[in-house]
């Protein structure tokens, strides 16, 4: 795992606040786009997915008028 993979779990699993959540999946996104990404093994980049997509299901249930920060892990 990269040392941007492991910042950027870490982080997501210390997100207290949607302002954070968004932050982090525009960062991820922008990670997504670098040439150091195009060079991963597979492995890691759909693992990167993999989290962006749980970022981008927590900022749903925010918007849907859930607690995200409840939802386990």
């Amino acid at each position: 795992m990269t040392g941007k993979m492991i910042e950027f779990k870490k982080r997501y699993s210390e997100i207290t606040n949607r302002h954070e959540l968004l932050k982090l999946e525009e960062e991820i996104k922008g990670y997504m786009e670098s040439e150091t990404f195009n060079t991963m093994p597979d492995v890691e980049k759909d693992a990167l997915d993999d989290l962006l997509m749980k970022v981008i299901n927590k900022k749903e249930y925010f918007h849907s008028g859930l607690d995200p920060w409840m939802l386990k892990h």
